[in-house]
């Protein structure tokens, strides 16, 4: 098909299309919205896996108190969206810390909140091993009192270094959250942005956390609630030398009183297999939304077609080939699905992005909002097949088309 040939057959395409603009406004936007959903979903699963790789690939192994499920375990420490439910004593880290198996070893002493974000018990270790520096100030909460706060924390509750807040006693605005009055924490430094949960936390000592805890137990004439007195920890996060030493101290600590291990890997694949599950179910829903407007488009053709028998007929009797109708159809097919997966894979990452803030609260990830993946060349690519099929099956009718009867046709 000459150049000029094929300018004419995308007008006459244009214009049959615009000669029906709401029919052809409601099928773009119906394939629009089958291809929103699964770009959106495919975005925010492609960020938590990413997210859990990184971290099983961090900290290998994950000690915590017996009777907790390894999910809840993961939640709770690495991406901080889950409350701890016991503590484990602080022998268990020292423990592991001499380890000539263990590369490092983290303690974690989580119990309150600022805002809706938890307060880390943690060591000056730790946020030196994350390798992001401090954006401002300086990783320093060696003394009782000081705070770090991760870049999201320090964003959205407009602290700086130098200001002071007060903690909240409970996990991330739990019924049981009260405010800790006497306590006083000073910001003396501000993480570097890490695109990971550790934005979405504060740091302190986990000796700061004791003295917090034990105070609030001896002016309550009791003990604390989440048991955080001096010599308990809420997770120790270790870092092996190999996967055969990761296997043997989750044995060992699971067959410690009080204690249990969770290879983060295994429990990070888990939690994938059921991030695929969830990708599969989404598809089904995506490709059942698709049908519905592939329906709609082919609805849409064959009433074009209907409108316009005697013209096509008219065209065929002047000698125009049926292989140019047939392309005029299926270019009208390729415009409708091509411009519904484009507003799609358009929208679908503008929603991701505006809600980008919300997902990291809710899920402790940071989502990439353009990025690519899979789940969208799949919905784009079956779109647009589904689209020329459709224009396939139309054209059927035009090759049957009795040209004596359709142009005699009043």
């Amino acid at each position: 098909m000459t150049r000029s040939r094929s300018s004419a057959v995308l007008a006459v395409a244009l214009r049959y299309l615009g000669e029906r603009g709401f029919a052809t406004w409601v099928s773009v936007l119906a394939i629009a919205l089958s291809v929103l959903l699964v770009v959106a979903v495919g975005n925010i699963n492609f960020a938590v896996k990413k997210t859990a790789v990184e971290g099983s690939i961090r900290y290998p192994l994950l000690v915590g108190p017996e009777g907790t499920s390894s999910t809840q375990l993961v939640f709770s420490t690495i991406f901080h969206v889950d409350k701890p439910t016991g503590t484990i004593p602080f022998a268990a880290y020292e423990r592991l810390k001499r380890d000539k198996r263990v590369i490092a070893a983290y303690p974690l002493a989580m119990a309150d909140s600022v805002g809706s974000y938890p307060i880390v018990g943690t060591d000056e270790a730790f946020l030196s091993d994350l390798g992001v520096g401090a954006a401002a100030g300086a990783l320093d909460i060696g003394a009782v009192g000081n705070a770090v706060l991760g870049s999201e924390v320090a964003a959205r509750t407009d602290l700086r270094v130098g200001d002071t807040f007060r903690g909240t006693h409970g996990m991330v605005g739990g019924e049981d959250a009260d405010e800790h009055a006497e306590v006083t924490y000073r910001v003396v430094g501000i993480l570097g942005r890490t695109d990971g949960p550790e934005d979405t936390a504060a740091y302190t000592s986990y000796k700061a956390v004791w003295e917090i805890h034990g105070k609030e137990a001896e002016a309550e004439g009791g003990g604390d609630k989440y048991h955080l007195g001096e010599g308990r920890l809420t997770a120790v996060l270790v870092r092996t030398a190999n996967p055969v030493f990761t296997a043997a101290l989750e044995r060992e600590a699971t067959l410690t009183p009080g204690t249990q291990g969770v290879d983060t890997g295994r429990a990070m694949r888990r939690m994938v297999d059921y991030l695929n599950k969830g990708e599969r179910a989404v598809e089904l829903f995506g490709a059942f939304t698709l049908a519905v407007a592939v329906a709609m488009i082919l609805v849409t053709l064959v009433m074009s077609l209907n409108a316009r028998r005697k013209e096509l007929a008219l065209m065929r009797s002047l000698g125009i080939g049926r292989l140019t109708i047939a392309s005029i159809i299926m270019v009208e097919a390729l415009v409708i699905t091509l411009s519904g997966a484009c507003l799609g894979v358009l929208l679908g990452h503008f929603a991701v992005w505006w809600s980008e803030n919300l997902i990291k609260d809710a899920m402790g990830v940071a989502v990439e909002p353009w990025v690519w993946t899979s789940m969208e060349t799949t919905a784009v690519v079956t779109a647009l097949v589904a689209g020329q099929l459709l224009a396939l099956v139309s054209l059927v009718w035009t090759y049957r088309m009795n040209l004596v009867e359709e142009v005699s046709r009043d």
